[in-house]
C-alpha cells in the first residue's frame, strides 16, 4: 500500500475519501497563537527549506504552506482558502478569501495556489493514510503541523508534536497502515509498516516525516543535519530560483521534467498557468497574505526549456496586480506582483459557507429510499477518549451508493462506497462537545440516519 497515494488513489474504503471538503477537516488552518509576535517568517528567509530538500539531479517536485500568520489585530486566520475554505470561523478569527480565484486571469497568483494546493493536497493525504491528518487540526488550532512541506516523495510536518501521541496513531491504525518502532535515528523514533515495506515515518518533538521508504526519510534527516547536499547549494538553476523566489506562505517548484501526477491530489492535465509553465521547465513560485495591509505579494522564478515571449510575460504575469514586474534574461524570468482589494476580490471576513449549507433529512423526513435501505440497528458508535475519536462500525449489510461519518463540531468527515459488514469510519471529534451523524445515499438522495454525541 502507498502511503503517497497518486491523485488520491490509495485511499481504500475503510479510509476517509478525500476531496476539497474532506481538507477542511483534516486542518488546513491554525492560529497565529502558533507563533506569536512573528511577521511573515518565511519571506525572504528560503534556507531554512531549502536546508530540507536534498539535493538531487533533476526532478524534483516540492511545495511548502505556512500556516501561521503575525499575531496581528485582525487576528487573520492564516488557512488559504484558495486551497480550502475555512469552517466555523467567527468575528474574532477571520480568514482572507479570494471567492473569484477560477475566474482571476493572473498566472503569478492562480499558479502557486491551485498547483501548489494539488501538490499539498498529496501531503495532506499521506498524513491522513496513515492517521495522523489530525496534527493540522481546526478543533485544536493552536497545536500541532503548523508548517507542511513536501519533498519530492517525502511529507515533512513541523510544529509542536507529541511523540507518544503520535506513536499510538501510528500503532493503532487501520490494519494496513500500523506501524512498529523499528529504533531510533538521532532524537526521532523511526518507524516502518508492520506488513510491507512501503511505508517509513521519523518522529519527534518538532517533526513528523513520511514516506514510501526509508531511503527517502533518512536522506531528507541528513539534508537537515547538513550531512548531505540540499538543492539550495547546487549551483544549478533550480538552486538559484529557491535562492531568490521568496517562499511566502505557500509555494510550488519543480526542477524538471517532473510527472506532476505522481505528487498530486486532484486533475494535473491540461496547461499550467495558462500556457506559460510547463512540467519541463524548472520553476518556483509563491504567495504571500499580508493581513495587516489586507495585500497578497506573488512571486515567480523560472528557467524556461523553450524560448519565451516577454511581451506575452509581461501582458500575463501580473495582470490582475496592483502593480508588477517582469524581467526576462534569455530563457530565465523573474516576476513579482502586488494585490489589492481594488484589483482582486479579497476580503479578510468571516467565511459564513457552514451557516449556509443546505440541511440533510432525518426522522420523519427521510427519504423512502434511504428507511427502505437501511436496517434498524446498523451501526454501533465507540469513543475512544484518548484519540479523540469516535468509531462507527457497520453491523448490517445494505445497499447504497456511499456512506459519509460527520462529526458536526470538529469538521472531520469520512466516506465509504462500499459499507460492508464488520468495516468502520473513523472521526475526530471535539471531546468537550460534538455530535457524530451518519449519512447514507440511496438512489442519489440522502439522510441522517444515525446519530451519537459526545461526549
Amino acid at each position: 500500500m502507498a502511503i503517497l497515494g497518486h491523485s488520491g488513489q490509495a485511499v481504500d474504503s475503510a479510509m476517509p475519501k478525500l476531496n476539497r471538503r474532506q481538507f477542511i477537516a483534516l486542518g488546513l488552518s491554525a492560529t497565529a497563537t502558533a507563533v506569536a509576535g512573528c511577521s511573515n517568517p518565511k519571506a525572504n528567509d528560503t534556507e531554512p527549506y531549502a536546508e530540507w530538500l536534498p539535493a538531487s539531479n533533476g526532478g524534483t517536485v516540492t511545495a511548502y504552506i505556512d500556516f501561521t500568520l503575525s499575531e496581528a489585530p485582525s487576528q487573520i486566520n492564516p488557512a488559504l482558502p484558495l486551497i480550502v475554505p475555512t469552517p466555523g470561523q467567527n468575528d474574532e478569527n477571520l480568514a482572507p478569501t479570494l471567492p473569484g480565484l477560477d475566474d482571476i486571469n493572473d498566472p503569478l497568483l492562480t499558479f502557486p495556489l491551485q498547483t501548489g494546493g494539488r501538490v499539498l493536497g498529496g501531503a495532506v493525504l499521506s498524513l491522513a493514510i496513515v492517521g495522523l491528518g489530525r496534527l493540522v487540526d481546526p478543533a485544536r488550532p493552536e497545536q500541532g503541523i503548523t508548517e507542511l512541506f513536501f519533498a519530492d516523495g517525502v511529507t515533512i510536518g513541523r510544529g509542536d508534536l507529541d511523540p507518544t501521541t503520535i506513536e499510538t496513531r501510528l500503532r493503532t491504525g487501520p490494519e494496513q497502515t500500523q506501524f512498529e518502532r523499528v529504533g531510533t535515528t538521532g532524537d526521532y523514533a523511526m518507524y516502518a509498516l508492520v506488513e510491507g515495506t512501503d511505508g517509513f515515518a521519523a518522529v519527534n518533538e518538532t517533526t513528523v516525516v513520511i514516506a514510501d521508504a526509508r531511503d527517502p526519510v533518512e536522506a531528507v534527516l541528513e539534508t537537515r543535519r547538513d550531512n548531505r547536499a540540499h538543492a539550495g547549494t547546487t549551483g544549478d538553476s533550480f538552486a538559484t530560483l529557491l535562492t531568490e523566489t521568496d517562499v511566502g506562505h505557500v509555494m510550488v517548484g519543480w526542477d524538471g521534467p517532473i510527472d506532476l501526477s505522481q505528487h498530486t491530489f486532484g486533475d494535473t492535465e491540461g496547461p499550467l498557468a495558462g500556457g506559460l509553465i510547463s512540467k519541463d521547465d524548472t520553476v518556483v513560485s509563491s504567495v504571500t497574505f499580508e493581513p495587516d495591509t489586507h495585500e497578497i505579494t506573488a512571486a515567480l522564478g523560472l528557467n524556461a526549456t523553450d524560448d519565451v515571449n516577454a511581451a506575452r510575460l509581461n501582458k500575463r504575469l501580473g495582470a490582475a496586480s496592483a502593480e508588477h514586474s517582469v524581467s526576462v534574461d534569455g530563457t530565465h524570468v523573474t516576476a513579482s506582483g502586488r494585490y489589492t482589494e481594488k484589483t482582486v476580490d479579497i476580503d479578510f471576513v468571516a467565511d459564513e459557507e457552514t451557516t449556509t449549507q443546505t440541511a440533510v433529512p432525518r426522522g420523519d423526513t427521510l427519504p423512502p429510499e434511504v428507511v427502505n435501505a437501511v436496517p434498524e440497528n446498523a451501526f454501533e458508535f465507540t469513543f475512544d477518549e484518548t484519540e479523540d475519536r469516535v468509531r462507527v462500525r457497520f453491523l448490517s449489510e445494505f445497499d447504497a451508493e456511499e456512506v459519509t461519518v460527520k462529526a458536526t463540531n470538529s469538521g472531520y468527515e469520512s466516506t465509504t462506497t462500499t459499507p460492508d459488514p464488520i468495516s468502520y469510519l473513523d472521526v475526530y471529534v471535539n471531546p468537550e462537545n460534538d455530535t457524530v451523524l451518519v449519512i447514507v445515499t440511496v438512489d442519489g438522495v440522502s439522510g441522517i440516519v444515525a446519530q451519537h454525541d459526545v461526549p
